[in-house]
């Protein structure tokens, strides 16, 4: 992982939705779109992105018989370890007889743990349906206890 990323955010006047597939048809495959503007984060310089949307608005202009201007703004920013912050800001969650916690986090020995180690594809226990299973689960054990 890179020290730094670029961030460009990319502010068309109009046809945003043509910027969008534009800068998709580039080779940019993740991008986030945040009101009127189109925000591409990568490692790579973006300075040639730039330039090519601003190309590609003078183009847009021709062909649409339009007024068509981008606006841009590159910046560059520090990178952090993403992943490791969103573990580092999850607590253990206790559902019922259950204590929902990553491997890292004490075990509460009055409880069933519950170990769910959180990622980016599968949360903490913490999400209404995974708290809901949990107690549906725990109403289940309950009753094979009594059989």
């Amino acid at each position: 992982m890179h020290k730094t990323y670029n961030e460009l955010c990319i502010t068309p006047n109009y046809a945003h939705n043509l910027f969008v597939d534009f800068v998709f048809d580039l080779g940019f495959d993740a991008l986030e779109e945040k009101e009127n503007s189109i925000i591409v984060r990568s490692e790579d310089d973006l300075a040639l992105l730039t330039f090519a949307l601003k190309e590609y608005s003078k183009k847009l202009s021709l062909f649409l018989k339009k007024a068509v201007h981008v606006e841009t703004k590159l910046q560059i920013k520090k990178n952090e370890d993403w992943i490791k912050k969103y573990q580092d800001s999850i607590q253990p969650v206790c559902v019922g007889d259950f204590y929902i916690r990553p491997d890292w986090e004490k075990e509460e020995k009055s409880k069933k743990n519950i170990i769910i180690n959180p990622a980016l594809a599968f949360g903490s226990g913490h999400h209404e349906s995974t708290y809901g299973c949990i107690l549906q689960l725990q109403n289940y054990i309950k009753r094979m206890i009594l059989f």
